[in-house]
């Protein structure tokens, strides 16, 4: 079975998830010596960025990735728009038909209702739904959107174009969602993804804040 899913590229911590439903009693670093048979240990070095930090409610940052799943029988594209809390890393994300401005400003809705609040400004690159484009290397905000952030009391922020590295904290998310929900799962319904990725939020990507509320309360 681990042969299996290595096969499939599977992540070591998705595999250990997998295993202990069977009851898998070991741990995860034992394992990952053992997926090194099919694997190997070498890795493509990364680029170095310096890292840039803010203040707890200072900033959150916004952007959509599409993926081809197989929902039921058929195959589709869904896009998954994602909001993260810049200084916890608290993530919220959600899989929508298309990018539209009414789907971006429901997904907002229910990004912030997860995250109970609203960072003081919030970063997007430049989508048409948010910018019209640049008057002397200012954005020309889309002027339904720009109400939008009246309302919610937020400053929008739009990164400059091909700078893709400012929105690194939400940018870095989309190959863990590929990796860790996506690949290898099968989904009955959108209604299912929608369940599947709301256990996933709670249970792996946002599990400690889970568990620290709950010892709150």
């Amino acid at each position: 079975l681990i042969a299996q899913m290595a096969s499939q590229d599977l992540t070591a911590p998705r595999i250990l998830r997998e295993l202990r439903t069977r009851g898998y009693s070991g741990g995860l670093t034992i394992l990952k010596q053992h997926l090194r048979q099919w694997r190997g240990t070498s890795k493509p070095p990364r680029p170095v960025f310096r890292r840039f930090e803010t203040r707890p409610a200072e900033e959150g940052q916004i952007d959509w990735s599409p993926y081809r799943l197989r929902i039921g029988p058929v195959e589709m594209v869904l896009h998954c728009f994602s909001l993260i809390l810049c200084y916890s890393r608290r993530l919220w994300i959600g899989f929508y038909r298309n990018e539209r401005l009414p789907t971006l400003l429901h997904a907002h809705v229910q990004a912030l209702e997860y995250h109970q609040g609203c960072p003081m400004r919030l970063v997007y690159d430049n989508q048409t739904t948010v910018t019209l484009g640049r008057v002397a290397k200012a954005p020309l905000w889309h002027p339904s959107f720009l109400e939008f952030a009246r309302f919610y009391g937020f400053q929008p922020y739009a990164a400059r174009v091909g700078h893709k590295e400012r929105k690194g904290k939400v940018e870095r998310p989309f190959a863990w969602i590929e990796s860790d929900l996506l690949r290898g799962s099968v989904f009955d319904s959108l209604e299912h993804l929608r369940q599947k990725t709301q256990e996933w939020l709670d249970t792996v990507a946002n599990a400690i804040y889970s568990f620290v509320w709950n010892e709150y309360c």
